[in-house]
């Protein structure tokens, strides 16, 4: 509330009406119930779908290695 009324416009839109043309089509998508936004347990690595994904590339994700050598 405060940078409203200093005048801080740092944190707010300029152009609403741009954001919305980013937006609008996401709605659509989520609309028609497609991709649907999964929800996974507290502390893992998340959901399956997401290990799934990116291995279809034959990559895999490096934050376990993280954790593991304790960076």
């Amino acid at each position: 509330m405060i940078d409203i009324i200093v005048g801080d416009q740092t944190l707010f839109l300029g152009h609403v009406e741009e954001s919305w043309k980013l937006i609008d089509p996401i709605e659509e998508v989520w609309a028609k119930g497609k991709p649907r936004l999964e929800t996974y347990k507290i502390g893992s690595w998340g959901p399956k779908s997401a290990k799934d994904l990116i291995e279809a590339d034959n990559r895999s994700w490096l934050t376990p290695l993280l954790t593991i050598c304790k960076i």
